[in-house]
């Protein structure tokens, strides 16, 4: 959304993103995410952002010797715009999402798209459907 503070490099990655760019990765401590796959996860599985020490300490699974990036360190940079250094968790539909909304026009439309369906619902029930 609009109101949501972080760069604009990271919001655009997600309109910027195609349905292919979406992929599944095992994270550095050890859960699933679902990413907008850019370069930094590529250099990533390739060996070449390991890092050499923990800043953060931020869960007990992810092990600074074993781990392929720093998780914390690359959401940080991907939210103040650095995608070279960094990558972006998303949702499934990330490949559709094609402007920058407000919140206000994100729950109109839901509460526009509710109504809408509601109303073909009530008129299946009244007919018998």
């Amino acid at each position: 959304s609009e109101e949501f503070d972080a760069s604009i490099e990271f919001k655009m990655a997600f309109i910027e993103a195609k349905e292919s760019d979406i992929k599944i990765i095992k994270s550095p401590v050890g859960m699933p995410g679902r990413t907008i796959f850019n370069q930094f996860l590529t250099e990533a599985y390739e060996g070449k952002r390991k890092p050499t020490s923990c800043n953060y300490h931020c869960i007990k699974s992810c092990d600074p010797k074993t781990t392929m990036y720093c998780i914390a360190k690359a959401l940080l940079a991907a939210y103040k715009g650095n995608l070279n250094d960094g990558f972006v968790f998303t949702g499934s539909n990330a490949g559709r999402v094609n402007n920058i909304s407000t919140v206000k026009r994100v729950f109109s439309d839901l509460k526009r798209e509710f109504n809408i369906a509601r109303t073909i619902y009530l008129k299946n029930l009244q007919c018998g459907s």
